[in-house]
């Protein structure tokens, strides 16, 4: 009886370690349940996430958390988890609290891809978030896919480090901001960003591939404003043709007339680069290519390499303002070697602005800049194309018509 009783002992203590085993190999995320959390979503006592458990539970939520507001309280690792996209629609504020989100993992066949797939207004601070998105589509971005018509976004103390790969209007913090009141301040994009498609568009940004719909050129749109803030993504296109606007901050802006986008105390570091071929892609350091907008850049610097066929800039790759709309380039510097393969034909490279169009000539200034000339290189060849670049018929054009002080060293 000693013996039987000693044995079932052992047997017992052995399944027990044996369901420790188990438990082992399956407490994974993906094993981890949801659990309500804390707090009633005001500002004075935010929903609190304080755990994987919490996180999961409010990507479960469908509502657009309008007015409410949540805090993180912890770093959070969601590899494993199932958690496909945070948020559907997100109208709320919230504050990463100095804590990250990592190894978020997003693929999404259709438009519109993000830790916020679309926002309708929201404010996002202190909050990094780490992994991929991948949209086979367009408006794909690390933090929000599309900023709809209307919607007033601020992004405060941010770091992306999501790499972003989409097939247009691609950005490592919003894929589109369409007509919308748009701030980022203080925030850095460490994430590489590239268009897929070969056959389609492939507007892309380091911080936003483009403002704009392509249907609100009569509305009068709120500004876009991005301000102290670095990008050190690559930012790439397999596309190297006129649909292919690719820029360190800003691939394309094309939403209205009435808007001004202002960018100030901000510096590229990444390679801004469209494959060789023999297209017009529009590619520079700041902003690929301007196409209405009133734009106006002070104290911001290219560092980093930037590559393309034609329209190449270190600050502007493409002006095409109109109307009343003008650029001010003003206390910028450029020192990234500026490159393109073309070997013939119509090529524009400038150390401020790759291409003007041809009745732009009076809506550019350019005030207190410094470039260069040394890392202007041409098929190999080093030329100095001066702070303009070139017209839009090819032949080299230095604007007597807008202010121009800028300096070579």
């Amino acid at each position: 009886m000693k013996i039987f009783k000693k044995s079932l002992s052992i047997l017992l203590c052995l399944a027990m370690i044996m369901s420790l085993f188990v438990g082992i190999g399956t407490l994974t995320a993906s094993a981890v349940t949801s659990e309500s959390y804390a707090g009633q979503g005001t500002d004075a006592d935010p929903y609190v996430i304080a755990s994987l458990a919490n996180l999961k539970y409010l990507s479960e939520q469908s509502n657009d958390f309008s007015g409410k507001y949540i805090r993180l309280d912890a770093d959070v690792d969601v590899s494993g988890s199932g958690i496909t996209t945070i948020f559907n629609t997100f109208n709320g504020t919230f504050d990463g609290n100095g804590h990250t989100i990592s190894n978020i993992s997003i693929e999404k066949s259709s438009a519109n891809a993000g830790f916020i797939i679309q926002t309708g207004g929201c404010t996002i601070k202190n909050l990094t978030l780490s992994g991929k998105v991948t949209g086979s589509s367009n408006n794909v971005g690390g933090f929000i896919g599309v900023a709809n018509s209307g919607a007033k976004v601020k992004l405060i103390n941010c770091v992306n480090k999501i790499n972003v790969k989409g097939t247009y209007a691609v950005g490592g913090f919003i894929g589109r901001a369409q007509c919308a009141l748009v701030e980022i301040s203080d925030s850095v994009n460490d994430g590489n960003v590239s268009a897929t498609s070969t056959s389609n568009n492939s507007v892309t940004g380091g911080f936003i591939g483009i403002l704009g719909d392509g249907s609100t050129t009569s509305a009068v749109c709120p500004n876009v404003n991005i301000t102290g803030c670095i990008n050190n993504g690559n930012v790439t296109s397999p596309r190297n043709d006129a649909d292919a606007n690719i820029g360190g901050f800003i691939g394309q802006t094309s939403d209205s007339t009435s808007k001004t986008v202002n960018i100030k105390f901000s510096q590229n570091n990444g390679s801004i680069s469209a494959s060789t071929g023999v297209g017009g892609a529009s590619v520079a350091g700041i902003i690929g290519k301007v196409h209405k907008e009133t734009v106006n850049i002070s104290y911001c610097i290219n560092l980093g390499a930037i590559t393309g066929r034609t329209n190449v800039g270190g600050i502007i790759g493409y002006n095409q303002t109109q109307d009343n709309s003008k650029i001010t380039v003003r206390n910028c510097f450029t020192y990234g070697k500026l490159s393109t393969s073309a070997t013939s034909g119509s090529v524009k490279i400038g150390a401020i602005f790759g291409q003007h169009h041809n009745d732009q000539t009076n809506r550019q200034v350019c005030i207190n800049s410094f470039y260069n000339s040394d890392d202007i290189v041409w098929n190999g060849r080093t030329e100095d194309t001066g702070t303009w670049g070139h017209t839009n018929h090819g032949t080299e054009k230095t604007i007597s018509s807008a202010v121009e002080e800028y300096y070579r060293f």
